[in-house]
C-alpha cells in the first residue's frame, strides 16, 4: 500500500508521541506501507517545525528536526513534482502540490487533516482520507 501523508500528518507524527499520525508513520517505518512524498513536502515540514509556536510548545531540538527530515529524505519514496504537473484543483497551491505528489507517486491514499482536501474524497485515483478513516485500514 502506498500513501502520501500531508504536511499536517508529518508534523503531528513528529511532535506527538501518541495519536493516529504517529501510528501511520510507525507503520511506514516498520515496512507495513510505503510513504510517497516530494522534496516540496519535506521542505514545508522542515519550515513548519521551525515555527516559533511549534518550537515553544514542543521544544524540538535542531537534532530532532534534522533527524526527522533526514529520515524522510532517505527512507520515503521521493517523487519529483514539476510545477507544470501541479493542477489547480483546490485554489490552494500547497494543497494542489500535495495532490500532485500523491497522483504522480501513484499513492493509493492521501492522508490529511485538511478538511478541504478530505471533501474531494478522490483525486486522479488517489483516495483521500482523514487519519481516523485511514486507521481502519492499518
Amino acid at each position: 500500500m502506498r500513501i502520501t501523508a500531508d504536511v499536517n500528518i508529518l508534523i503531528s507524527s513528529t511532535v506527538a508521541p501518541l495519536g493516529i499520525p504517529r501510528k501511520i508513520i510507525t507503520a511506514w517505518r516498520k515496512g507495513e506501507l510505503d510513504l510517497v512524498i516530494s522534496i516540496g513536502i519535506i521542505n514545508e515540514v522542515k519550515e513548519k517545525l521551525h515555527y516559533p509556536r511549534i518550537q515553544n510548545r514542543y521544544k524540538l531540538t535542531e537534532e530532532q528536526i534534522q533527524t526527522a527530515i533526514a529520515t524522510l529524505k532517505t527512507e520515503a519514496i521521493l517523487v519529483p513534482v514539476a510545477m507544470q504537473k501541479v493542477v489547480s484543483a483546490t485554489g490552494d497551491p500547497e494543497d494542489d502540490y500535495v495532490l500532485a505528489t500523491a497522483a504522480l507517486g501513484k499513492a493509493d491514499y492521501l492522508i490529511t487533516g485538511d478538511l478541504k482536501l478530505q471533501e474531494l474524497k478522490k483525486y486522479k485515483g488517489v483516495i483521500i482520507l482523514s487519519p481516523r478513516e485511514f486507521e481502519i485500514n492499518l
